[in-house]
């Protein structure tokens, strides 16, 4: 049993390390990026300004459309203060490119929950919520709330649901493929969540599946 619980605290760290190691070259990938996006800022005004002279309008609409929305893909990033969180989420929102994510992060700089801890919640509940839309083929989107009130924690992850309601949520845990293979994500979860004395509650509001986490932070030591 040790040798399972240290395997896992291995993997998490493992899982960690690379997330902040992605996050590092992506950061590098942007900055070069941005560099590139800043030679040819003036080309761009140029083309626009030749469209608008020749009352080309709609075509000069359709030419901003396109270069923000390629500004947008090549540069998307949740800037979030806490460094885990931050890596958590902004891996997760890289990982699900079709998936629509919506993101409220209010948290200190840092907190006294333990990253392998963080990275086991966000990393699961985050990766099943978008694991759902695409397994059931729902163009869907993902809300997610974090953030600390006084001696809590609170995280809230929230995935559109086709026609379900509270006495299906039970059914979600056999949903999967290769049955056998997992659940162990949320069983970690929930493992964490007693940990802190948390709270963890799911059901079905207005057509979306809610997730709700409350952990109680323990206090830093000096």
């Amino acid at each position: 049993m040790i040798i399972v619980k240290e395997s896992h605290e291995v993997n998490l760290m493992n899982q960690k390390n690379n997330m902040m190691l992605q996050k590092a070259l992506e950061d590098n990938k942007s900055n070069e990026e941005f560099k590139k996006y800043q030679h040819d800022f003036k080309n761009n005004l140029l083309v626009l300004q030749y469209l608008i002279q020749k009352n080309q309008f709609k075509e000069a609409q359709t030419y901003i459309d396109k270069y923000v929305n390629q500004y947008s893909r090549d540069f998307i990033e949740v800037d979030i203060e806490n460094l885990i969180v931050g890596a958590v989420i902004n891996n997760k929102i890289r990982s699900y490119p079709n998936i629509i994510f919506h993101v409220s992060c209010f948290l200190p700089k840092t907190i006294s929950i333990s990253d392998l801890d963080m990275v086991t919640i966000l990393g699961n509940i985050i990766d099943n919520a978008c694991e759902y839309l695409i397994r059931e083929r729902i163009d869907g989107q993902v809300y997610i709330k974090i953030y600390q009130y006084y001696d809590n924690l609170f995280i809230e992850v929230q995935n559109d649901c086709l026609n379900m309601n509270n006495s299906d949520i039970n059914s979600l845990k056999t949903s999967k493929y290769h049955k056998s293979k997992h659940g162990y994500g949320l069983q970690n979860v929930r493992r964490a969540v007693e940990k802190y004395q948390g709270i963890l509650e799911s059901k079905v509001l207005d057509s979306k599946f809610c997730l709700r986490i409350l952990l109680n932070i323990p206090e830093k030591e000096n």
